[in-house]
């Protein structure tokens, strides 16, 4: 076999390759809240399984600046979605679900203090969305409840739970306890850096 013929095949096969993980980098760019929406399962957010129709729990969906409210009259709670968009292409998703059996959910965080909620942060894998623990939040949790005391000169309630303000309009997410920002992670395109709010 010549060397022209070994170079052009191995030309072929790099170009092949190349434009394969180009087109899968790409993929990944163009997909939008809608697309990460449809995604979602219900071990991502559980309320996904009491509906039949996702789109019903769509409130209000804001593509500029990919945010979306999750709703519905026959929910006492409500979600949220935020992508934040990774400096070498692609996003990072985070979706939030909170349940408040014997609450009005209206006024979603001032009231929101005795809601059961949780935060998930995600990651486009293949063609599946899956879970990654890069940004777990579970081991400031004292540290929140311990700096709002300071913060307040009140002691919080056992039963107050920490809540989770995705950005619409800003790129951070605001962490509060029994109605206080406690805390804040701005996203700088790779991870988040925290801080307290005084």
């Amino acid at each position: 076999m010549s060397n022209f013929i070994r170079i052009s095949i191995f030309t072929v096969i790099a170009l092949f390759l190349s434009n394969g993980v180009w087109a899968q980098a790409n993929k990944a760019e163009e997909l939008n809240l809608g697309n990460y929406f449809a995604l979602l399962t219900p071990q991502h957010l559980p309320i996904l399984d009491k509906f039949k129709n996702r789109d019903d729990l769509a409130k209000e969906t804001d593509y500029p600046n990919d945010y979306l409210l999750l709703s519905h009259d026959e929910w006492k709670g409500w979600g949220e979605m935020a992508l934040f968009k990774k400096t070498g292409g692609g996003h990072l998703i985070v979706v939030t679900q909170y349940d408040c059996q014997h609450q009005d959910a209206s006024d979603r965080y001032r009231r929101s203090r005795k809601c059961q909620g949780n935060i998930k942060f995600l990651e486009l894998r293949g063609k599946e969305l899956v879970e990654t623990k890069d940004f777990a939040l579970d081991e400031k949790a004292l540290m929140l409840y311990r700096f709002y005391e300071k913060k307040t000169g009140r002691l919080a309630n056992g039963d107050d739970k920490l809540v989770y303000e995705l950005p619409r309009e800003r790129k951070d997410i605001r962490i509060m306890l029994a109605g206080e920002v406690v805390y804040s992670l701005k996203w700088n395109g790779q991870k988040f850096e925290g801080s307290y709010v005084e």
